[in-house]
């Protein structure tokens, strides 16, 4: 009997080790995929999302379901499905909400995965490490001989450098959202080797100055906002960050001054697209607020419906244009805009609380770092707090709130934080309460 009972556990655990091994792969391969493209990324996030669905009803692990935040989570997305299902076009708006569970579902495959396997951390960062080289080693090839070493060009004329995203033209945006979760991984993965500190002060100049290149200026805005806030919030690497963007801010300015094409792309049009004396000017991103205005106001409760914003800014009563522009796209170009158009106000309060959550933990931290000399976060879940602080900004132009791509990278350094509030979150409602994070 016992024999028998031994050679059940062992068989259990192997074929647990076994998922286990394939979500680690899909995890490590997930920084490429994000380069290569969005299919292929979207299928490792379910891939790794139906793995840890099997294993928590195979092992019966049910607290990383019933805690706080993976309640909120499922409850945003069923909040999603509920809007479609009230939508004018129900069958097209589930498109983006019939499947979303995937991406919270993802994020806690992460934060299991992380609990499982303690050498996951330190595997992704070699992976997104290598990842990020081959970006950058490609990117300025492009840039000083006008081609990658796919064929792609450097678009010049407009001052957008591209790289191996191609026609995407996320190359900035990409490196300015995964820099703070590469940073938290490094700052808990190595142990302060000199060389390591060289590399790594290499590496953050590198990314600085082809995020500017890149032309896209949300991208370099989301650097800056990342870049304030490590160095008034983190403590070990405060020096190194104050340096590296030193340095990056000259060579910035150098490649300024003598190149006219990113001087015009990152000085001049952003000038002239913001000179409001003209009188017949009217952005295009104005329009998008009055039409996302207008259909809020229509549907203030639940909204128009995810994704439903390209289905009817051409409607007649949302319509708006100006001389040059329409207030017609996929989407209305602001994460906040288009979560009240087709949401609703409860989808709108949803991402708010977020939000005020996320400015409430970096906050205390600040007062308590400075005023009482208390360390409340460590440098690891500031930088991960930081990438769901620029998420959830409102004031930057954005990609579609439900795009496959931007999710996957929204939801990235949400199983990264949740796995330093393990223990806490997974005896939530045994205790009743929740205790300070001590990893």
């Amino acid at each position: 009997m016992n024999i028998m009972r031994n050679s059940f556990y062992i068989t259990s655990n192997t074929t647990n080790l076994f998922f286990l091994n394939i979500q680690t792969i899909v995890l490590c391969l997930l920084p490429l995929a994000l380069v290569i493209g969005s299919a292929i990324a979207d299928i490792l996030a379910t891939l790794s999302s139906v793995i840890f669905l099997f294993l928590i009803i195979r092992n019966k692990e049910w607290e990383y379901l019933y805690n706080p935040v993976s309640v909120l989570l499922f409850a945003w997305s069923m909040y999603l499905l509920t809007s479609s299902l009230l939508s004018s076009d129900i069958f097209f708006s589930l498109q983006s909400s019939l499947f979303y569970w995937r991406m919270p579902l993802f994020a806690l495959s992460i934060w299991y995965l992380l609990d499982k396997k303690s050498n996951v951390k330190k595997l992704f960062l070699y992976s997104i490490t290598l990842t990020f080289f081959v970006i950058l080693i490609d990117a300025y090839y492009q840039f000083f001989n006008g081609l990658n070493i796919l064929g792609y060009p450097y678009y010049e004329s407009k001052g957008r450098l591209s790289g191996l995203f191609g026609d995407e033209l996320r190359l900035g945006s990409y490196l300015s959202r995964l820099m703070p979760i590469l940073f938290a991984l490094a700052v808990v993965s190595i142990k302060k080797p000199r060389n390591f500190l060289l590399l790594l002060c290499i590496f953050l100049i590198l990314i600085d100055v082809l995020v500017y290149l890149t032309g896209e200026r949300s991208a370099f805005i989301i650097l800056l906002i990342t870049t304030f806030l490590m160095i008034i919030l983190i403590n070990d690497f405060k020096r190194i960050r104050i340096f590296t963007f030193t340095i990056s801010i000259i060579l910035i300015f150098i490649v300024t001054f003598f190149n006219d094409k990113v001087r015009f792309r990152m000085i001049e049009n952003t000038y002239n697209q913001l000179n409001f004396t003209n009188e017949n000017y009217v952005a295009d991103h104005e329009l998008f607020v009055v039409t996302s205005l207008s259909m809020f106001g229509d549907n203030p409760i639940t909204g128009i419906g995810p994704k439903m914003y390209r289905n009817l800014c051409n409607n007649e009563l949302y319509f708006t244009k100006s001389e040059l522009y329409t207030g017609c796209s996929t989407h209305p170009h602001f994460t906040y805009l288009q979560v009240l158009a087709e949401t609703g106000i409860i989808g709108f309060l949803f991402l708010l609380s977020a939000f005020i959550f996320v400015i409430y933990i970096l906050t205390k931290h600040f007062f308590k770092k400075y005023l009482r000399k208390e360390i409340d976060l460590t440098d690891q879940q500031v930088c991960l707090y930081i990438s769901l602080f620029i998420t959830l900004f409102p004031f930057i132009p954005t990609n579609s709130f439900f795009n496959n791509w931007i999710c996957i990278i929204y939801f990235l350094p949400l199983g990264f934080l949740l796995n330093t509030y393990s223990q806490n979150l997974k005896t939530y409602f045994k205790s009743g309460k929740v205790k300070n994070a001590k990893n």
